[in-house]
């Protein structure tokens, strides 16, 4: 019942702070009108279209933090790095690890 109530909690922050509905179907298996439903229900509007990303020494240090959490779960990785970016939506987040990661 906690590991079931942790998903959920969760799966809220992420809808709360911007994640994409494709970060969510990918870590949640929830599919696209549910996850914009449950954003609609709390408030958290998100402009369409691709998301600017910060200048590249801010997308350094977001990839650096990114690759220092060493915790396998994605949820989790993803977590941690918004607590530590906080001010960044989960989405310009994920866009950021992607670019890097498809770089390398």
């Amino acid at each position: 019942v906690a590991l079931v109530n942790e998903a959920k909690a969760l799966e809220a922050y992420f809808i709360r702070n911007g994640a994409s509905w494709q970060m969510m179907s990918a870590l949640f298996k929830i599919r696209r009108k549910v996850t914009l439903k449950r954003r609609r229900d709390c408030g958290a509007w998100r402009p369409s279209g691709r998301l600017p990303l910060p200048d590249y020494p801010v997308r350094e240090r977001i990839f650096r933090a990114w690759f220092a959490i060493e915790d396998p779960n994605p949820r989790v990785r993803y977590y941690r790095l918004h607590q530590t970016f906080p001010q960044r939506s989960i989405a310009v987040l994920e866009a950021v690890v992607r670019e890097f990661e498809a770089g390398q």
